[in-house]
């Protein structure tokens, strides 16, 4: 048997149909092939599960039990089985707390830095601060004494015996006063010296003070005192103290010690948003006031409007054209009417209520806390420098390509062979990160704000930095969002992890990675139950010539002269150039990573537009322009991206797409349904009328086992049917209810009437290729791909016209097939006077796009 490739047998994973097949190792092996083929099941949940399954089997059964392991994989071998490392199309963000820095790992190197090389200085002089030596704290309690006074310095009894109970005993002792040595005075001596001797004391007392031991000081009358103890370093010049007791911690915001008093390590505290409180293009009277609208405060609006017309101020008026008088009276109250801050105290006492708490939140929005200035640690840290220039502070302003170029300039030379170590890491993670079009991101960036693509490309950052050797990467979809200059540096990374004697798998419908991969291996032919074969196992030159792929499909082009012109966009403090875009037709937006593409679409443009057409903003950080100004009115606004954590593990096909109400209907008319007088509810298992009561409606059990794999079977009551078994046999003559959720949709349409929405949602299912698909199908089990178009299809469900939809990452897991046919889709939208824009990298919309802008 060959050392040099994994040998699978039997893989029969989801719609994998027994492949066998050979995998070379320390090679870089792509899967191609259609959305929801079988590659994602072949590759991560055949060869990742199992490796993971049987490493974490391996541990002791203490450890076992703790540990997430996955059910065993439905394979006959896989050999051999090496330490796997994968990054999966989906990856929620965890927590609200977690930066950039965080999830690159940049704060732990951080805080070594700065902990052990760091000093810290006076903001004042800019001099570093210094500890005072042991001399110099005697020198007040001393000044009154002459020359050549004697002195005893002692510690206590029991600081002698728990830290130096090997040395010899000392030759004299204090009780009430000094004299020879008894083992039962509370204090031992430990050395005598004359006050002009003072400045030899801290070599010979290093050893009590590196255990921070109190000492005493005795002088001739006998008089015993504890020496004053100086713990923090100070400046020389101006006596500032500086930190008192250094310790890791306090250079992390994830301990009490180090996160910032006023925003608990956040960076940011909530305050109420007055955009989202005051609606300032609308009169009072109009309902301008926005957070007055909530009923428990529908008398306070009364008293408003009663006190604005006593105090003379129009109440027909936009707000933006009211006195400064008027937002005195909103917040602070006027004879009967108490105020927004009295209702804002209000509020915050009856925040146990769940509601109450989602109320105020959504009025609220994050700000900068002023206190840590947004990075999140304690301002006692704020003045610590590795060099004169920049302090903890700066640097955690900085974005990525800043503390690269800040790190970079430090010679190597003049530092320690530790900190030499750790500067070394740290610049090749930042280098790996801007060559993949990370470097514009903050360092205090909140995860939870970026990009799909640009999550993904950081998780994967701690791949690419790995260094070992005999491991198997797996990574889905690793080119979300990357121009052709970033899959370069991406895939000179992934050549870097073979070079050490890795192996890599690659699931990506990228040409760029296609071509240079040792192997390509292509499933199908189609999408699920047609597909799960491997049909090409080879070179991608070789497939390529045995099947070619025609481009079918070619811009339209429109006569039509109108336009959306944007004058100085503006986001997150940043200022970008003019832009405008055509109306009615399809604009390819493309840009390097960080060249403001989503910020001036969504963040700005669409934002505006989405108010203009119901007087609120998308929920995004909401841009400013200059101006916006459109040839022609805009009635709605769509935006999809590519975002597939957001459903739940109850989500199916048949309740994305709708289409289970159709066909429940369909069964209600029948006679029996009547007779029984059923509900909708009675054939949906995620209602109480319906679900089998066993499983809850989820068709199985789960037996939770403590040492093993936890144990799934299918639920003896309703044998995975989900409903009770008297409605899921529920019959029409030609088929069940259960029989209708389990076929294909394509199959099921045609044994039922639909009506004109439901014809048009049938017809996208062809467009879309998602006729395959039964009602029953969950949503978490399809493809990234699949999960894209159905996601796409549920928001254009109604009929569409002379509205503005944009699409970011839309090519996310779609083969070039599947994008000839979504873009077949999208052109026909455009026929119905809308205007479309694609924020891709994908380079297949030069096809489909008649409009391209550059960033």
């Amino acid at each position: 048997m060959s050392e040099n490739v994994i040998r699978i047998r039997g893989a029969r994973v989801n719609n994998l149909k027994s492949i066998d097949i050979d995998l070379p190792t320390k090679a870089i092996t792509c899967f191609g092939g259609p959305s929801g083929s079988g590659k994602t099941s072949l590759a991560f949940h055949t060869v990742y599960n199992e490796s993971k399954r049987r490493f974490l089997n391996s541990f002791p059964n203490y450890l076992k039990f703790f540990s997430d392991r996955p059910a065993p994989v439905d394979v006959d071998e896989i050999f051999p089985v090496l330490p796997v490392f994968g990054l999966p199309q989906i990856n929620p963000v965890m927590g609200t707390r977690s930066v950039i820095a965080d999830t690159m790992r940049l704060s732990e190197i951080f805080q070594n830095l700065y902990f052990h090389h760091a000093n810290e200085y006076c903001p004042e002089h800019m001099i570093p601060l210094e500890r005072l030596s042991f001399a110099q704290v005697l020198e007040t309690p001393l000044s009154e004494y002459d020359e050549g006074a004697k002195f005893h310095l002692a510690i206590s009894r029991s600081d002698f015996l728990k830290f130096f109970s090997n040395a010899p005993y000392p030759s004299r002792s204090f009780g009430e006063k000094i004299k020879d040595f008894e083992a039962s005075d509370p204090y031992w001596e430990i050395l005598r010296f004359k006050k002009k001797n003072i400045s030899k004391l801290d070599q010979k007392l290093i050893p009590y003070l590196e255990k921070e031991i109190d000492i005493y000081l005795i002088d001739e009358a006998n008089n015993i005192s504890k020496t004053p103890v100086v713990k923090q370093k100070i400046c020389p010049k101006c006596h500032r103290g500086g930190l008192v007791a250094k310790s890791p911690a306090n250079f992390t915001a994830f301990n009490a010690l180090g996160a910032c008093g006023k925003c608990n390590g956040f960076g940011a505290t909530l305050e109420y948003d007055k955009e989202k409180l005051v609606d300032n293009k609308i009169s009072v009277k109009d309902g301008g006031v926005k957070f007055l609208e909530y009923k428990r405060f529908s008398q306070e609006y009364k008293d408003l409007i009663r006190v604005l017309k006593a105090q003379k101020i129009s109440t027909t008026k936009p707000i933006a054209e009211l006195p400064g008088s008027f937002w005195d009276i909103l917040y602070k109250g006027k004879s009967s009417y108490c105020g927004l801050n009295a209702l804002f105290d209000w509020l915050e006492t009856k925040k146990y209520k769940p509601s109450v708490r989602i109320f105020v939140r959504g009025k609220q929005k994050e700000v900068s806390c002023n206190t840590c200035q947004g990075t999140r640690i304690s301002p006692e840290v704020e003045h610590f420098y590795l060099e004169e220039e920049t302090s903890f502070y700066d640097l955690w302003k900085m974005d990525l390509s800043e503390v690269y170029d800040y790190f970079c300039s430090f010679d190597q030379r003049a530092m320690s062979k530790d900190f030499r170590l750790l500067l070394k890491s740290l610049i090749n993670i930042l280098e790996t990160a801007i060559g993949i079009g990370l470097g514009h991101l903050k360092l205090t960036r909140k995860v939870k704000s970026v990009s799909a693509g640009e999550y993904q490309r950081l998780l994967l950052l701690k791949h690419l930095s790995y260094e070992g050797t005999g491991a198997l990467f797996i990574f889905d979809e690793p080119s979300l969002g990357l121009s052709e200059k970033e899959k370069e540096k991406l895939f000179k990374g992934l050549k870097n992890l073979v070079s050490q004697g890795n192996t890599v798998f690659l699931i990506d419908h990228s040409e760029y990675f296609h071509k240079r991969s040792d192997r390509f291996v292509f499933i199908g032919p189609e999408s699920g139950s047609r597909g799960g074969e491997v049909l090409f196992n080879g070179s991608y030159k070789d497939f390529v010539g045995k099947h070619p792929f025609k481009i079918e499909i070619s811009p339209l082009n429109s006569n039509k002269r109108e336009r959306i012109k944007v004058e100085e966009p503006n986001v997150y403090g940043k200022t970008f150039s003019d832009f405008k875009l055509p109306l009615n037709e399809i604009t390819w937006v493309k840009g390097a990573s960080g060249s403001g593409k989503t910020a001036r679409i969504i963040n700005v443009l669409a934002s505006e537009l989405y108010y203009r057409a119901y007087g609120q903003s998308l929920d995004v950080t909401k841009g400013t322009a200059k101006s916006i100004n459109s040839d022609q009115a805009i009635q709605d606004v769509f935006v999809v991206d590519a975002n597939l954590n957001r459903y739940t593990s109850r989500s199916t096909f048949g309740s994305m797409t709708d289409m289970f109400s159709i066909v429940r209907k369909h069964f209600l008319k029948t006679p029996t349904a009547k007779s029984m007088g059923l509900k909708e509810g009675h054939l949906s298992p995620n209602s109480a009328l319906g679900h089998c009561p066993a499983c809850e409606g989820r068709g199985y059990k789960v037996v939770e086992m403590q040492f093993l794999e936890d144990i799934i079977i299918e639920c003896e009551d309703c044998k995975g049917l989900k409903l009770k078994p008297v409605y899921a046999s529920l019959s029409d003559g030609e088929m069940t209810v259960a029989q209708a959720y389990s076929m294909p949709i394509s199959e099921v349409v045609k044994k039922i009437k639909l009506t004109p929405k439901y014809r048009r949602i049938n017809e996208y299912l062809k467009i879309l290729k998602l006729d395959y698909l039964s009602l029953d199908r969950a949503v978490n089990s399809l493809s990234g791909g699949e999960r894209q178009r159905l996601y796409l299809l549920s928001q254009l469900q109604k009929e569409i016209y002379n509205s503005f939809l944009v699409f970011e990452n839309l090519s996310f897991g779609l083969s070039r097939r599947e994008l000839q046919a979504v873009s077949l889709f999208l052109q026909k939208l455009t026929s119905q006077n809308n205007t479309i824009v694609l924020i891709d990298q994908n380079d297949f919309y030069k096809h489909v796009a008649s409009h391209t802008l550059e960033f």
